[in-house]
């Protein structure tokens, strides 16, 4: 079901005309009482549906911070202002304030968690030396906050920012152990057997990632022979993050917060690992972010593969990027045009990048 939640906000960065509409119709309409008519009042999820024989929509209503259950917490400190002593940051957009605002979210990140507090102004950031990033969070519960989307403005000022980021959110999952899943699975389930020895290596609440391989058997299966036979490489692995909610080690299965998506088989070597070193309790609050527009040229089609030109320049780099991280928000933030921009353009590339991400 997909359902529409406060507490899954949606950040819009890019000129996505056709959400404007269905936001200005579904506001005309009652929020509480509005309904799909593909889900009636009597629906129930499809647990005895076939992935491979019968048609369903999946089930997105657990999308959003803590499944959209609960609202986005309201984190009050320890607050590290980063105008003021020891950091100093610059608020004027005349002098870079890079390493200040880093040293706040160190200081707060060695805290524990924390508010890392941007008051209104405007703070020009670029990456250091071989950075990737300008501003990283790597600990979790920090969260990043601006005085307002018109007062607090973050603004890369760098130009050479091929596969680089603004504000880079970070954690280093791994999973140490994967586990074989002991039955094919090919209806939506939450229930995940693995054995009684496997089932005991799990807890509630551990992170897990469910993942299988697209063999040569998979890929005769659905037909796409053409697209991913050799010399073609088949994609990376599929993968889905979830939590553990119940473990039964005497019967031998785990159950899990969300419902599988498809059909996952012992064949393609499904199967599931707990994930260790994910960031979670992160926020970006309330600020606007953009770039300083490029002075350079070479922004055609393949002009990205051209190192040189503006469009290399640019290429693969984000305002924000979110990897291995759950249980987290981005939420008032804006994109914007910087002063003395003369394109509308706000962003180098591209706005929001999210990889192993869940919640």
């Amino acid at each position: 079901m997909i359902k529409l939640n406060r507490a899954s906000p949606i950040l819009l960065l890019t000129g996505l005309l056709g959400l404007v509409a269905v936001h200005a119709a579904l506001a005309e309409q009652n929020p509480a009482t509005w309904r799909s008519a593909l889900y009636p009042e009597n629906w129930t999820p499809p647990a005895a549906q076939s992935f491979a024989s019968d048609k369903m929509i999946q089930d997105f209503s657990y999308a959003g911070y803590r499944r959209g259950e609960e609202p986005l917490p309201l984190v009050a400190g320890p607050v590290f202002d980063v105008t003021q002593a020891p950091f100093s940051a610059n608020a004027t957009g005349l002098v870079d304030a890079t390493d200040a605002i880093q040293d706040a979210i160190d200081a707060a990140a060695a805290a524990g968690g924390g508010v890392v507090y941007l008051p209104a102004g405007t703070y020009h950031v670029a990456p250091r030396g071989n950075d990737s990033y300008a501003l990283r969070i790597n600990a979790s519960n920090v969260v990043l906050r601006g005085a307002g989307k018109e007062r607090t403005f973050i603004l890369n000022t760098a130009h050479l920012m091929n596969n680089k980021k603004v504000i880079e959110v970070r954690g280093n999952a791994t999973v140490a152990r994967y586990v074989p899943i002991t039955t094919d699975l090919e209806n939506p389930t939450r229930r995940i057997p693995v054995g009684n020895v496997n089932a005991a290596l799990f807890n509630v609440s551990d992170q897990v990632r469910m993942e299988w391989e697209f063999t040569p058997e998979w890929v005769i299966e659905h037909q796409q022979e053409t697209w991913w036979g050799a010399p073609n490489p088949v994609p990376a692995n599929a993968r889905y993050h979830r939590e553990v909610t119940a473990v039964n080690a005497s019967e031998g299965w785990i159950e899990l917060d969300v419902p599988t998506r498809y059909t996952m088989k012992t064949r393609d070597g499904a199967r599931i690992g707990k994930i260790t070193g994910s960031l979670r309790g992160v926020g970006l609050e309330d600020f606007s972010i953009g770039n300083v527009q490029h002075p350079g040229s070479g922004f055609g089609d393949n002009d990205y593969d051209a190192p040189g030109t503006a469009g290399s320049d640019a290429h693969q780099s984000y305002l924000i990027s979110i990897v291995n991280t759950f249980d987290s928000w981005v939420t008032g933030v804006h994109s914007f045009q910087a002063a003395g921009n003369s394109h509308t353009c706000h962003m180098l590339s591209n706005g929001i990048n999210l990889i192993g991400c869940f919640r």
